[in-house]
Order: structure tokens, then C-alpha cells, then sequence
């Protein structure tokens, strides 16, 4: 069982991690954000977009009449499929500028803090599970047949602030090996 959120809290947690992404990015200089990371095919333009897309998706779970803005994927991509849903997402905005990824992440990330803002405490904490379908969607404690079972508010943790950890300390440590100041233990 997950604990309560108060709302104030969720906004906190959110502003103040969002404002570490931001500060994360906004030290890269331009050139950076388009060089394709070690061992990899992705630049950091397309973790922000990678991001973005998960803040969008949730955002849109919340305030519905965002819906309108998220791509519809291909019939044989399974959004279930976090590896298939993650490749769609590189492909869709890959080829796109930084400029135009950063607006739209910046964007999507006021209409997520904006729907969580518009959503009462009691329903942050309600449980949600996601159907096959790909939605969120409102059930109960004792639904067993899903899994997670989470309250919104951590379906939204996790697609947001919770998400940013998971690529600054790849990001930083890559950063820092570009620029001499790390080097991996016995070079």
C-alpha cells in the first residue's frame, strides 16, 4: 500500500525536480544536445523528447482534453510494450530540432503541472491501474487481477520527477567524460 500524498507535496516534489532537469540541460551547450551518446544511438535531444512524451502521456491521462496532442501510434506498435513504445517515441521526434523538442517538453510539462494543480487530493490518491488499452483508469484496492496497482499520484511520480534520475546520471557521467572530467576507474 502506498502512503497519502498530500497535493502540495506532489507539486513540490515535481517543480523541484523538474527544476533540476532544467538546470541539468540548460549547463549543455547547444552542440552537445545533438551528439549521439556512448555506446548508443540516442542524443540528448531524444531523452528530452523520451521524457517529454511520458509527461505528456500522463498528462493527457489526467486532463483529457490533451489528448488531442499526443500521436497516435502505428496499429503494430503495442504501447504496452515499454521497449516498442520507447522506439516509437525515438522515431517520432528524432529527426526533429532541439528548439522544437525543448518548447514542447516545455509545454507538456506545464499542462501535466497544470492537470495535477486542477486534480482534488482524494483522487491523487485513488487507485488507477492501466488497462490494455493503454489508459489509465479509476478502480479499486481490491482489484487483484492488476499489477501495479498504484494511486494516481504515483503513476504520475513515475512518469515525471520519478523518470528525470533514471537519464541525469547517465547524462552527467557521459557530459563528464566528454568534457575530461571524469574518467572510469583504470583509465
Amino acid at each position: 500500500m502506498f502512503a497519502y500524498m498530500e497535493k502540495y507535496r506532489l507539486l513540490e516534489s515535481i517543480e523541484i525536480n523538474r527544476a533540476a532537469w532544467d538546470a541539468l540541460l540548460s549547463q549543455l551547450q547547444p552542440e552537445y544536445l545533438e551528439i549521439t551518446l556512448e555506446g548508443g544511438t540516442w542524443t540528448v535531444k531524444d531523452i528530452v523528447a523520451h521524457v517529454m512524451c511520458y509527461e505528456g502521456w500522463v498528462g493527457s491521462q489526467i486532463y483529457p482534453a490533451l489528448r488531442e496532442h499526443i500521436p497516435v501510434p502505428p496499429e503494430d506498435v503495442d504501447l504496452t510494450d515499454s521497449d516498442q513504445r520507447d522506439e516509437w517515441y525515438y522515431w517520432l521526434h528524432h529527426e526533429r530540432s532541439i528548439e522544437d523538442i525543448l518548447a514542447e517538453a516545455s509545454w507538456y510539462f506545464g499542462m501535466l503541472y497544470e492537470a495535477v494543480s486542477a486534480c482534488s487530493e482524494e483522487d491523487l490518491n485513488e487507485p488507477v491501474r492501466l488497462n490494455e488499452l493503454y489508459e489509465l483508469e479509476m478502480t479499486d484496492w481490491e482489484d487483484t487481477t492488476v499489477d501495479p496497482l498504484w494511486p494516481l499520484w504515483k503513476w504520475i511520480a513515475f512518469n515525471s520527477y520519478e523518470h528525470y534520475p533514471q537519464h541525469i546520471i547517465w547524462l552527467k557521467l557521459w557530459f563528464d567524460m566528454q568534457l575530461g572530467l571524469y574518467a572510469p576507474p583504470g583509465m
